[in-house]
C-alpha cells in the first residue's frame, strides 16, 4: 500500500517509519534534512529497526499515494488542507492524527471532503533518524479508516476502530492535559507522575475538562488503562500507592517529553490553545486551573531561551 504522511516530525515519522518496516510504500514530506539521515524506529522495549521510507520536500509527491495521514501541528491543519486539496486526487482518503479536537475539520475545508479522525496515544522521541515510542497505548481511528488499521497491525501496533471519533478525541485531549503541565514547570511526563504535587494539578485539569464536557454534551470514552474519573481519584493519592499501580497503568521512557514543552524550548509556538485552552474554552471561568497553566505556558512562549517554568508548589497551589 502506498502511504504518504504530511509533516514527518515525531510522531509522522514514527508510524510512516514502523509502516515501511511492515512493507508499505512510505512517502514523508518533511525537511531536506530528514532526508539526508538514516532512519530508524523503536518501539518500547525493543531492538532498533531500519527503516527506509521515501523522504521528499515537494508535497506534489504525495499525488501518487494510496492513503496520506497528517501530522502536523494544530497551527497547520489549514494549509495542509490547501495543498492536499491541490495535490491529492479526489479518491485519496486522508487522515487526521493530531492532537485536539477540531484538525480533521480544519483540513476539510481546504481538501474540500471529509477526513477521518485518528488518535495516537503515545508519546515519540526523536533521536536524529531514530523516532523511538516512550510511552504506550493502542491508535484509535475512525471505523472507515480500516486499511490503514490493518497496514498498522501488519507493522505491529494496537488498533482501535471507533464509531465516535469525537468521544474519543474527548477522552485524549483529557489524558493530553498532562503537556499543559508539564511545559509550565519543564517537567518531563515520568516526572509529572512521580510528583503528588503536579498530579494533583493535572487531576483538577481533567476534572474541570469533565465538567465542561458534560456541560457541551459531548460523550467521553477511556483512551487509557484508567477512565478520565478514575483518573481524577487515583492521581492525588500518596506516592506509594500511585507509584504501585503506575507500573501496570503505563510504561514511561524517562526522556519522554510533552510536546508543548518540546516547542517551548525550541522556541516554537506551541498548541496550547488547542489542549488545556479548549477546555477554557468550552467552560470559561469553569476552567481556572486550565486558564491558570494557559496564562503560564503563553507567558514561556515569549521568554524563550530564558524560561521561568513554575515550582512544583506552584502547581499544587494552583490546583487548591
Amino acid at each position: 500500500m502506498r502511504i504518504g504522511v504530511y509533516g514527518a516530525g515525531a510522531i509522522g515519522g514514527y508510524v510512516g517509519a514502523r509502516l515501511a518496516v511492515a512493507g508499505h510504500d512510505v512517502t514523508l514530506l518533511g525537511r531536506p534534512w530528514l532526508a539526508e539521515l538514516e532512519l530508524a524506529v523503536q518501539d518500547l522495549g525493543q531492538s532498533v529497526q531500519a527503516a527506509s521510507p521515501s523522504v521528499i520536500v515537494d508535497p506534489e509527491g504525495l499525488a501518487a499515494c494510496e492513503l496520506v495521514l497528517v501530522t502536523v501541528k494544530s497551527r497547520h491543519s489549514a494549509d495542509a488542507g490547501e495543498v492536499l486539496g491541490r495535490v491529492l486526487p479526489p479518491s485519496t482518503p486522508v487522515v487526521s492524527l493530531q492532537n485536539g479536537l477540531h484538525n480533521p475539520s480544519r483540513i476539510a475545508v481546504g481538501l474540500g471532503r471529509e477526513v477521518w479522525a485518528g488518535m495516537v496515544p503515545f508519546n515519540v522521541i526523536r533521536e536524529e533518524g531514530l523516532f523511538r515510542k516512550a510511552t504506550t497505548g493502542p491508535i484509535h481511528l475512525d471505523r472507515r479508516a480500516e486499511v490503514l488499521g490493518r497496514a498498522l497491525r501488519r507493522a505491529g501496533e494496537t488498533v482501535h476502530l471507533a464509531d465516535d471519533m469525537g468521544a474519543v478525541q474527548a477522552g485524549k485531549l483529557l489524558i493530553n492535559l498532562n503537556n499543559g503541565i508539564c511545559a509550565a514547570a519543564g517537567l518531563g511526563i515520568a516526572e509529572l507522575v512521580a510528583d503528588r504535587r503536579a498530579r494533583r494539578c493535572y487531576a483538577a485539569c481533567i476534572r474541570e475538562g469533565l465538567e465542561a464536557f458534560r456541560r457541551a454534551g459531548q460523550p467521553v470514552v477511556r483512551v487509557g488503562a484508567l477512565s478520565p474519573a478514575l483518573l481524577v481519584r487515583a492521581l492525588p493519592l500518596p506516592d506509594g500507592l500511585v507509584h504501585t499501580f503506575a507500573k501496570g497503568l503505563v510504561s514511561i521512557d524517562p526522556a519522554a517529553t510533552g510536546s508543548t514543552l518540546q516547542d517551548l524550548r525550541r522556541g516554537n509556538p506551541t498548541e496550547i490553545d488547542q489542549l488545556n485552552g479548549e477546555i477554557v474554552a468550552l467552560a470559561g471561568e469553569r476552567a481556572p486551573v486550565n486558564a491558570w497553566v494557559v496564562e503560564q505556558v503563553k507567558r514561556l512562549e515569549g521568554e524563550h531561551p530564558d524560561h521561568r517554568f513554575v515550582s512544583l508548589d506552584q502547581l499544587l497551589a494552583a490546583s487548591a
